[in-house]
């Protein structure tokens, strides 16, 4: 054997050794705050909140059919830009600290174990409802909508599946329910999660205080993942020996690897604790604290222009600060203050701080080493890897005739291929809302 050979096999040893300790260290650090480790962050988290919290497994009674209707009402976060030209001044960025905890802890949930389907549904219990909407202007809108693939806020007519508790808020907002097509409503409600809350968020600033990174992720990530499970769908990928596939009858996206394994997606029934209601509510909460708190408070504020909102943030120019800021769950806190910014598309920006620090360039889905090529020319190239779920996504796309190989690096061309339609774009460089009629 070579020195070379000898020296690549020590190295490969070395990091086996630095792996297993690790998995060691964090499995005992684990077992002391009486979490069971799982295969992913969010399913361990899962376990430690039934064991320590619930008290029991969770389960419901809906039917593959009526999850299918609740992931209908399923909405991410809000990302819109409000000016897309160069802005400069005093530009504010502040975001919410911790805020889909803040949002398990705060709301009320749907009980599961009762429920019935109706089409007179009655707002003020719990529920999800596919309705007819008729939005009024508003600079602002408060409602979702999928729009030519796009989660959009428009005005106008439109339909979708929505939390009670967003049409609450839109009804006192002006909007009208024009027809409900179908309602499933739950009589009680609780909130099984305050404890978890308040606990987790201790536990972390006690690590903090402690100095002890590692459990300050731990908790942290347990409260980000805290809701994800429930919207968990009904498919998997499964690693299946070619010897048991009929490979003149492959389905679409099968991915041979090395020709004795396949990768398969394959559906299946909904886990026992995918209800996706209690997700639907989280994220409506979320969107609701981010419209209430930070949108509205900006673009009632004379003087004021709103720049930017992605999720939990909100960037906005003006000459003093306008959204108050704390340290505590739930509220916002100041990120930086800059002098200049612009917004192309949504996650596709550049900051200059007031500060002596660098300029931020960002830009979804390219390495923050070409951010700035790609930023200033549209376009970048660069290096990156086939991660195994991206390969998995892109290769199970019929529509994507390029297939990729796991886990190899590829030199990569990407361009902006599309402009900003997700609201209006003025000359003025400001936005107003899309106006739907469907």
């Amino acid at each position: 054997m070579t020195n070379s050979a000898k020296n690549i096999i020590a190295y490969c040893r070395r990091d086996t050794e630095i792996t297993g300790r690790f998995v060691e260290h964090m499995m005992n650090k684990y077992q002391e705050i009486g979490a069971e480790p799982k295969t992913t962050i969010a399913a361990t988290t899962l376990a430690y909140f039934e064991k320590n919290f619930y008290g029991k497994k969770i389960t419901h009674n809906f039917t593959q059919e009526q999850i299918d209707f609740f992931h209908e009402g399923y909405y991410g976060g809000r990302t819109e830009i409000f000016f897309n030209k160069p802005v400069a001044g005093n530009i504010y960025y502040s975001d919410i600290n911790s805020l889909y905890p803040y949002c398990l802890k705060k709301g009320t949930f749907p009980q599961l174990e009762h429920f019935y389907e109706t089409k007179k549904p009655d707002f003020s219990l719990h529920g999800a409802a596919d309705v007819n909407i008729q939005a009024p202007w508003m600079r602002i809108p408060y409602l979702p909508c999928r729009f030519d693939g796009k989660l959009v806020f428009p005005t106008g007519r439109f339909r979708g599946v929505y939390t009670y508790f967003e049409l609450r808020e839109a009804i006192r907002l002006g909007y009208k329910i024009e027809r409900c097509h179908r309602a499933i409503e739950f009589p009680g409600s609780f909130n099984p999660f305050i404890n978890f809350i308040d606990s987790i968020y201790s536990e972390r600033l006690k690590a903090q205080k402690q100095k002890d990174e590692l459990m300050s992720l731990v908790f942290k990530a347990f409260g980000n993942f805290a809701y994800g499970k429930y919207a968990q769908k009904n498919e998997t990928v499964e690693l299946v020996p070619t010897i048991e596939l009929d490979t003149s009858k492959l389905e679409t996206g099968t991915i041979i690897l090395g020709g004795e394994l396949a990768l398969v997606k394959k559906k299946i029934d909904y886990p026992r604790y995918a209800n996706c209601i209690w997700a639907c509510y989280t994220t409506a909460y979320a969107r609701h604290e981010l419209y209430e708190r930070g949108l509205l408070r900006v673009e009632n504020t004379k003087g004021a222009r709103l720049l930017y909102c992605d999720t939990d943030s909100v960037i906005y120019e003006n000459k003093t600060q306008i959204i108050p800021h704390s340290k505590e769950l739930g509220e916002f806190k100041l990120e930086g203050v800059f002098k200049y910014a612009h917004f192309k598309l949504p996650k596709l920006y550049k900051l200059v701080p007031k500060s002596n620090k660098p300029h931020i360039y960002k830009a979804k889905g390219v390495p923050s080493r070409a951010a700035k090529r790609f930023f200033i020319n549209n376009s970048a190239t660069y290096k990156k890897p086939n991660k195994l779920r991206e390969t998995l996504r892109r290769n199970l796309n019929k529509s994507d005739k390029y297939k990729l190989i796991p886990n190899y690096w590829e030199v990569t061309q990407k361009e902006i291929s599309s402009k900003y339609e997700k609201r209006v774009v003025l000359r003025s460089g400001r936005t107003k809302p899309l106006t739907l009629n469907q």
